[in-house]
This record gives C-alpha cells, structure tokens and sequence, in this order.
C-alpha cells in the first residue's frame, strides 16, 4: 500500500497497515478508498482493488472481486 499511495504522491514515509489507519481523511472517496486494520490494508481506486489478497496468484496485484470493508477503516485523500 505504501508503494503506491507514494507513487500517487500522497504518502511521503512508508505505513504498516495500522499506520494506514490514521492515513488522510476519514471516511469513503469516490476515486480512491484505503481500507486499513491492524493486520491488513487495500485499496480500491476507481472501482478497482489493489490488494495482497484474493483468488488467483498471491502477491500485490489489481483484483476484480470485490471485498467487504467490514471492520477496516477507511481512509482517502481530498481529490483522490
């Protein structure tokens, strides 16, 4: 996650996951949502996942399922 909210250039220093939970602004964007937990964190940008996990091969990766955000906060930046 911090690879790439560094490309976008919102994130200047590297966050875990839980770090990611203070990131930005609270709340849902309509381009670009961090989903944050203390054990996990993904991205949907433009109705497209960036995530570690799901169907398929492992590793960070553009996802086309959906996932719940249940129980992650989340978190965006003004115009992303």
């Amino acid at each position: 996650m911090s690879y790439v909210l560094h490309a976008a250039g919102v994130l200047d220093v590297a966050r875990d996951s839980t770090g990611l939970m203070s990131f930005g602004d609270r709340g849902k964007e309509e381009w670009m949502t961090v989903f944050a937990h203390g054990g996990h964190a993904f991205v949907v940008i433009a109705g497209l996942r960036f995530d570690t996990s799901g169907r398929g091969e492992d590793g960070p990766r553009w996802r086309l399922e959906r996932r719940s955000g249940r129980g992650f906060v989340r978190r965006h930046t003004i115009g992303l």
